[in-house]
């Protein structure tokens, strides 16, 4: 069985049969919504990219898709997405990912990040403000400027060039608290220009990232009541799974003495 997804949500106007002729209609397919455990074989009325009806009466469009045999769902949301590419988005829209988000290692200048994508890109997207371009900014000296500060360039292109003095220092070199401040404002700045979040790859620096400064990167994202989204400080590691928890209980501590929403990457990985 085939699924179809839907950029949309699948809501209680199912009961609604209106006498009306719609956008686009989904005739005949499995209609599942996970969030209201809708789940029938019904039709679906689109208007102005709005679902207005899901039905078991007959409807008609202007434009008609038979589903039979296929199940409509609402698109998945992923927010680990490193492809966000055209080819990448192409393909993961294949796997009914509709809103496609790289909520990891995040990205730079958010204005222009979102200006240049803006009526652009085939899917739903987002960004976070990256904590390890912050630093390459702070301890590798690095300018970062242009809207494609971001996944797919994290690792061939900007890793790369923190690396050329052979001292990765947004990985290794705890900051000072004159430095710490200016990153922290690097991650104000990216919130108030529309980042969804902070973007934390502290497992991958462990020895940089200080107990305090991690604290005070989610501390910016909880005043604007956002999230930060993290890999644990263990991750990755070749350790006993011990680590995995006490990685996970930092950012867990930091999250509920700020009451501050949280995401945690790999939270069962240690090897």
């Amino acid at each position: 069985m085939r699924i179809l997804f839907l950029a949309g949500t699948l809501s209680a106007i199912s009961t609604l049969a209106l006498a009306q002729s719609y956008d686009v209609v989904i005739l005949n397919g499995r209609v599942m919504d996970p969030e209201t455990g809708f789940d029938q074989v019904a039709n679906v009325g689109i208007n102005n990219g709005w679902i207005t009806a899901i039905t078991a009466d007959t409807i008609q469009g202007v434009e008609s898709i038979d589903a039979t045999n296929h199940v409509v769902a609402p698109g998945f949301i992923d927010l680990e997405q490193h492809g966000i590419d055209p080819w990448g988005i192409k393909v993961n829209l294949r796997d009914g990912v509709t809103t496609q988000m790289d909520f990891e290692i995040g990205a730079l200048n958010i204005d222009e990040w979102y200006a240049k994508r803006t009526d652009t890109t085939q899917v739903n997207f987002g960004t976070v403000i990256g904590q390890e371009y912050a630093r390459m900014r702070i301890h590798d000296g690095m300018s970062l400027e242009g809207p494609d500060v971001s996944m797919p360039l994290s690792l061939s292109v900007h890793r790369a060039q923190s690396a050329e003095d052979g001292v990765e220092g947004w990985s290794v070199t705890p900051s000072t608290r004159e430095q710490m401040n200016e990153i922290t404002a690097i991650l104000d700045e990216g919130l108030r220009l529309g980042a969804l979040g902070i973007g934390s790859t502290i497992g991958y620096a462990r020895a940089g990232i200080t107990t305090y400064e991690m604290f005070e990167a989610q501390k910016a994202a909880a005043r604007y009541g956002r999230v930060t989204s993290a890999h644990h400080r263990f991750h990755p590691s070749a350790s006993t799974p011990t680590e995995t928890q006490t990685g996970v209980n930092e950012l867990l501590a930091n999250a509920m003495v700020l009451d501050a929403p949280l995401h945690i990457h790999h939270d069962n990985d240690y090897g």
